[in-house]
């Protein structure tokens, strides 16, 4: 199977369906327009019963909040957002509330068929977002990946992400890597506010800064390729489907707190981001020759008596003004003229 030239998503349809882990209703798994991805209910609801911010359409392949011009009367729910596994404390609409009691209702029903819910979740991200089974646990590795303040963290280190696409001549997963020492560096970024405890202990060990793998120096076509998980040879390959979920989710201080790099790693080449600038030449500047004025310009070989635009406009209007007084003056030998 192929996916279309044309299609942003580079997911099959029927590797979308799954289960939750918490509650057990079933999701869709679509791309999210941040390069993500977001559980969908696989039910439509209708668009005026659901309130605007909850509002989810489909297109091509990519899932995306707001309206659409041929939704047909019709949208998607996010399933984090009514999932019955967590507290919703500002889920408030009674339309949601009610969508919500029917998933725990339903939860209830596969327990009883003898579904194991995972751990309680952290919140609600966790389950928007969920870290992958190859995740490294506390104690571990997981570098975090920065480009245009968006912070995502890897399962592991940055040169063990491994292609997400699905080889042409095994049909299995590629065996390439992501990583390029030439496509990045390790920077210093501020962490995201947290005002939890846990959050707070983070910053007071830090500093309130961690180490990054920074690609804000890369064009979009790499940095895509870095967020959609692919390696070089397939950044290009629209028709190659992924053969797993993205390994990548968004940094979260409270869920990935331990794995905040306070230093630099070593034994990677590091590169600036940018060349730092020599110094130039401090720049001669001239005062403005109107007293009291402190306007000034860095244009070179300028007059002695040059004035700025103020005091050359107000200079002109005066002259002006002058000009037509003189003009409009009757001759001083004849008065009575």
């Amino acid at each position: 199977m192929r996916i279309g030239p044309g299609n942003a998503s580079h997911t099959l349809v029927r590797n979308t369906r799954g289960r939750c882990r918490w509650c057990g209703n079933p999701v869709e798994w679509r791309d999210s327009f941040d390069q993500g991805r977001v559980p969908l209910m696989p039910q439509w609801f209708p668009a005026r019963k659901i309130p605007p911010r909850y509002r989810w359409h489909v297109e091509t392949g990519i899932a995306f909040l707001g309206a659409h011009p041929n939704d047909l009367g019709r949208c998607r729910v996010k399933h984090s957002t009514v999932c019955p596994a967590i507290e919703h404390e500002d889920l408030t609409d009674p339309v949601m509330l009610q969508i919500v009691s029917a998933l725990g209702v339903a939860q209830q029903k596969f327990i009883a068929r003898g579904f194991v819910p995972a751990p309680p979740a952290a919140s609600e991200a966790e389950v928007q977002e969920p870290d992958p089974p190859s995740a490294a646990r506390a104690g571990g590795q997981r570098h975090i990946i920065a480009y245009c303040r968006t912070l995502r963290i890897a399962p592991g280190r940055i040169e063990d992400l491994r292609c997400l696409a699905t080889a042409s001549t095994t049909a299995e997963r590629c065996k390439n890597f992501v990583f390029d020492a030439a496509e990045g560096a390790w920077t210093k970024v501020e962490i995201p506010e947290d005002k939890s405890r846990a959050g707070q202990t983070i910053l007071n060990i830090t500093g309130g800064y961690m180490w990054v793998w920074a690609l804000d120096a890369l064009d979009y076509q790499n940095s895509a390729r870095w967020m959609r998980q692919r390696c070089p040879d397939h950044a290009t390959h629209a028709t190659a489907p992924d053969a797993r979920d993205n390994e990548l989710v968004t940094f979260d201080p409270k869920r990935h707190g331990d794995f905040v790099l306070a230093r630099r790693p070593t034994g990677y080449d590091y590169q600036p981001l940018s060349p730092t600038p020599e110094p130039d030449a401090p720049l001669q500047t001239r005062q403005c020759a109107t007293d009291g004025c402190h306007n000034s310009t860095v244009i070179k070989n300028t007059p002695a008596d040059w004035l700025c635009y103020l005091c050359t406009r107000r200079a002109r209007r005066r002259h002006d003004t002058h000009r037509k007084w003189q003009s409009g003056q009757p001759n001083n030998k004849n008065p009575r003229q």
